[in-house]
């Protein structure tokens, strides 16, 4: 069942202002000779231009993009469409790979997380202590407790 319908008279000569989805199209040459990453930014442009010139979708071609290259919106360029978004508007880029390198200890230098093969927990060491130290007490206290017992034996 139709709920409800909103109709729109359009002039077939009169310009729209839309917007359009980007499609990226090609493998960047820094993504697949250097191990780059293909960042795809804008995905969407607002167009304008008469109803049988708007695009269903908007092409861009990246296959000429490096590490460190952009292609932006004054870059793109679509037939009988003025593109209405910033210019300066990033479409898509390229950026370099990010590695995390781990500090590696000193050769020769072994440390209980080395040794363990983990990761050092940020107060677990003082953590540890006290429970030690606190079961510690706890004997001490059994001790003390079983000591008039062991007299009262002796006393026998």
């Amino acid at each position: 069942d139709v709920l409800h319908v909103d109709f729109l008279h359009i002039l077939p000569t009169k310009a729209l202002r839309v917007t359009v989805p980007v499609r990226i199209r090609g493998v960047a040459d820094g993504v697949k000779n250097f191990g780059g990453i293909l960042q795809h930014v804008s995905r969407h442009l607002e167009v304008e231009a008469i109803p049988a010139d708007i695009p269903d979708i908007i092409d861009v071609d990246v296959s000429h993009l490096g590490i460190g290259d952009a292609v932006h919106v004054r870059d793109v360029v679509v037939e009988r469409v003025t593109i209405v978004s910033p210019g300066d508007r990033t479409v898509a880029s390229v950026v370099p790979p990010t590695v995390l390198k781990e500090a590696a200890p000193a050769e020769g230098v072994v440390t209980e997380e080395t040794a363990a093969g983990a990761p050092e927990v940020i107060g677990e060491k003082e953590r540890l202590e006290k429970l030690a130290a606190e079961e510690a007490g706890k004997e001490d206290k059994e001790k003390e407790k079983d000591k008039p017992k062991e007299k009262a034996k002796e006393k026998k």
